[in-house]
């Protein structure tokens, strides 16, 4: 037991000076990328072929985030998938850089040489050190490849943007930590704040601390140390100091306002300004969903009437927030803010816009000109009343302005005229009318009454009085006393309602009452026709010849010619539509411009090119054939870990293909230990085994190896034991490189499988040789003695085929029927084999030995067919 004790000590402080070594190699390391990146920078900078330009920013112009990517990508930084200033963060931090909030920084003394200055919204640069930056500033109004003016992309004097923040480069961090521990956990310390570190250990400098009880978020951990985000802040704790939370749920209030975030307002009227404000909340704390959580998440808030989107905007991690807008028309707004991404949520608020209105009333007595009001009326004479509901603020009629009194039930309008005596002589009824007249014949000396009252949406009465007066006679209608005839006069009378004066007319002789002529015959632009009409007194007739009309054509109508019609006029009668047509140019046909590329044929793929016709538009189209690949051939020799082969690749568009694949090399001591990884033959959408085997053992207690294929073609689905048992493996079927190991108290000198790895073949695989290599660390195979021991490996292959091998018959199987057809192929008969399947050992022959192994392999035997 004390035996052990020690060597755990051992363990321990070996570990705690590797760690204090590895800091100073991580330091020295990110020195020496930030003087790299700040090389490459300082020179594009002094070499005016480079311009600024956002259209080809990645060389040889650029802007300002592509060109800080560029240096440290050239100074050997692996920056993700950075690609702009609102990225840029998220992925350098992910590959060795920290962030520091310039809240923390807080001016140019402490800024360091090489650190980026981020503003993730507009711009960046990188910092020389001697208040000096260096960086893509804008093309200064020239557009060409280059830098124009010297100061496109220079170096310049430091200035404040403002910042949100610095990347500042710690050098790789390299870790196994896994993701299952990803969440919110809350400070657990007993009464200190709790340390973030740079790095795994306590050995790496201080970040900041955070105070007991403070919730943070854990992205991922190996159980002792973890990477943690907090407050701007990106680094390492300990995992002794940090307990999880529980699951958390959020509520989502949105609504409308007249300001933002304010409060909301009793009415809603077209032309005003409006806010959808929103609230992400953490249910358990009822506080802002940011204050007490570290999600990521992005708001979208989203205003719609009848027409579609009036306006949308996304925010990233805002937890509360407003868009506004105005509303432009009378309309149902509607205001969705949907949470995407940790947290998934949504919710509406709709209102209705109207205009802002004062309906006014007003109600006049008019005779002739409803424009000319009149207070007197006469006793039977036609009188109009008018009534008129409108706008205070427009002066313009109700209805015109808004439908908000009309919605629902609407308005209602009753006018109502009473007579001197109180008695009701007219009423009529109006529903959602802002304006209307109506007519009566007053038949009393008196004051009349007219009421209007309007019910509903609308409520009110207005009343106006008239006085009427006798003017004139008011007479009653003429009565006849003696009927007049065709040819003889007659006499009528009438007498006054108000004073029985009588007046007496003489009516004179009707004379013939002819109707209308009535064609019975039709005249045409040729042919004469007839017409009759009749009296109606006495019923006399008269006809009529109606001429021959003649043809009546209109304008010549001129059409130009065409580029394939030629040019004409053109007249046509109204009547009879007879249409005269003469020739008076040719036609001019096409005009066609310089052919023009549409599509550019690439290495497989043909183009196209277009003229235009200048005169009509006509398109004429023609093919361009495609240009065939530009292959450059290099040939790559074997080694003793890996096949050789021959590379082509286009120069025009970079595909390549392998072929004239070489075995790979022997090791040179065939007594040396050794791991060999089988080299086996498999079809397209089938499985295949591979072996590991260890060779020449001279006695090891433990070793791990990394398996790596490529998983384009190959799925591992499947690792068994071999003759080491309780082997130990990656917990991810499907992780790539696959680990494997074995360790034991003591030595071992076995030899043999060491385990077997079940792959399919990819339905998408292409026919080729796909290799599997083999790799080892040289501290993790060893002996008791903790000794290093080499070994040499010796990768493998899968060779993927369309054939199957050793179906020989093409059947789909490998039976007993494929030895008998491959032993009378060899035998010379005249029989028909998949010549892809006969190479059954692989020795590129196809002879006995080939029968003989099938048949091992078809009776069972520890061999393996190619």
């Amino acid at each position: 037991m004390k035996k052990i004790k020690k060597i755990i000590s051992m363990v321990l402080i070996l570990t705690i000076i590797f760690s204090v070594m590895s800091i100073g190699i991580v330091n020295a390391n990110a020195a020496s990328v930030v003087e790299n990146a700040i090389s490459w920078a300082v020179a594009i900078a002094n070499d005016n072929s480079h311009g600024y330009s956002q259209q080809s920013r990645w060389g040889p112009d650029y802007d300002c985030s592509s060109f800080v990517i560029t240096a440290f990508k050239n100074a050997g930084v692996d920056t993700g998938s950075a690609t702009y200033t609102g990225n840029m963060r998220s992925q350098f931090t992910a590959h060795g850089f920290r962030w520091i909030p310039w809240s923390s920084i807080g001016g140019v003394s402490n800024l360091q040489r090489g650190d980026i200055l981020l503003n993730e919204k507009t711009h960046t640069e990188i910092y020389l050190g001697n208040n000096q930056n260096v960086g893509a500033h804008s093309n200064r109004g020239y557009p060409q490849t280059g830098d124009q003016t010297g100061t496109e992309v220079s170096v310049s004097g430091y200035y404040y943007h403002p910042w949100d923040g610095v990347l500042r480069y710690a050098g790789p961090n390299p870790c196994i930590c896994s993701t299952d521990y990803a969440g919110d956990y809350i400070v657990n310390t007993s009464s200190q704040p709790l340390t973030m570190r740079s790095g795994h250990g306590t050995g790496y400098s201080a970040i900041t601390t955070i105070p007991k009880g403070t919730q943070v978020y854990v992205s991922k951990s190996d159980g002792t140390w973890a990477h943690v985000e907090w407050n701007g802040y990106s680094g390492y704790c300990s995992m002794s100091y940090l307990k999880k939370m529980e699951n958390k749920s959020y509520n989502l209030h949105v609504w409308v306002s007249d300001t933002g975030m304010g409060s909301v307002p009793s009415d809603f009227y077209k032309g005003n300004r409006y806010y959808i404000c929103y609230e992400l909340i953490d249910t358990t704390t009822g506080k802002k969903a940011n204050e007490t959580s570290n999600i990521r998440f992005k708001a979208t808030e989203t205003v719609r009437n009848s027409s579609g989107t009036v306006f949308e905007y996304t925010y990233e991690n805002s937890d509360n927030n407003w868009i506004s807008f105005v509303c432009n028309s009378e309309d149902t707004y509607t205001g969705t803010v949907t949470i995407t991404g940790d947290v998934n949520i949504s919710c509406s608020v709709s209102f209705e816009a109207w205009a802002n209105t004062a309906p006014q009333i007003k109600a006049w007595a008019w005779e002739g000109d409803e424009s000319n009001e009149v207070s007197t009326i006469g006793v039977g004479t036609t009188v109009y009343l008018s009534y008129l509901i409108r706008d205070k603020y427009t002066q313009k009629n109700l209805n015109d302005v808004t439908t908000l009194w009309t919605t629902g039930n609407g308005y209602t309008v009753t006018v109502f005229v009473y007579s001197p005596s109180g008695a009701l002589v007219k009423s009529a009824t109006y529903k959602n009318k802002d304006c209307v007249w109506i007519d009566f014949k007053p038949s009393v000396i008196g004051n009349y009454k007219m009421v209007t009252k309007v019910s509903g949406n609308l409520t009110g009465t207005y009343e106006k009085s008239f006085t009427c007066e006798e003017k004139e006679h008011v007479y009653d209608s003429w009565k006849t006393t003696k009927n007049a005839t065709c040819t003889e006069s007659g006499t009528k009378t009438r007498t006054c309602s108000i004073c029985g004066h009588k007046e007496t007319q003489t009516i004179s002789a009707l004379g013939h009452a002819f109707g209308s002529w009535v064609t019975t015959k039709e005249a045409t632009c040729t042919e004469k026709g007839t017409k009759m009409r009749r009296c109606f007194g006495c019923g006399k007739e008269e006809t009529q010849t109606i001429a021959a009309t003649g043809h009546n054509y209109g304008p010549w109508i001129t059409m130009s010619a065409t580029c394939t019609s030629p040019g004409t006029e053109t007249r046509t009668c109204s009547k009879c539509k007879n249409v005269e047509t003469k020739t008076t140019t040719a036609a001019k046909g096409h005009s066609f411009g310089s052919w023009v590329t549409t599509k550019s044929a690439t290495c497989t793929a043909s183009g196209t090119k277009t003229r235009t016709c200048t005169s009509c538009g006509y398109k004429e189209t023609q093919t361009i054939a495609a240009i065939g690949h530009k292959y450059t051939t290099t040939v790559v020799a074997p080694t003793t870990s890996s096949m050789g082969y021959t590379l082509h690749k286009c120069s025009v568009c970079g595909y390549s293909y392998k072929d004239n694949y070489t075995d790979q090399l022997k090791p040179t001591n065939p007594n040396a230990p050794q791991i060999v990884v089988d080299s086996k033959t498999a079809s397209v959408g089938g499985q295949v085994i591979i072996n590991v085997v260890m060779k020449n053992n001279p006695g090891i207690n433990g070793w791990a190896v990394n398996v790596s294929y490529d998983s384009s073609v190959l799925e591992l689905v499947k690792c068994d034991n071999g003759v080491y048992s309780d082997i130990t493996t990656s917990n991810v079927i499907t992780k790539n490189p696959y680990h494997v190991q074995w360790y034991n108290l003591g030595d071992v000198k076995t030899n043999g499988n060491l385990f077997t790895l079940t792959f399919n073949v990819k339905q998408t695989a292409k026919e080729g040789v796909y290799p599997i290599k083999l790799t080892y660390d040289e501290d993790e195979i060893c002996n008791q003695k903790e000794e290093k021991v080499h070994f040499d490996v010796v990768d493998g292959s899968v060779k993927v085929s369309k054939h199957m091998p050793g179906d020989i018959n093409n059947d789909g199987k490998v039976n007993l029927r494929d030895v008998i057809r491959l032993n009378q192929y060899v035998a010379g008969w005249n029989v028909t084999v998949d010549s892809g399947s006969t190479d059954v050992n692989g020795d590129r022959k196809t002879n006995l030995r080939d029968v003989i192994r099938l048949n091992q392999y078809v009776a069972g035997w520890n061999v393996s067919i190619q």
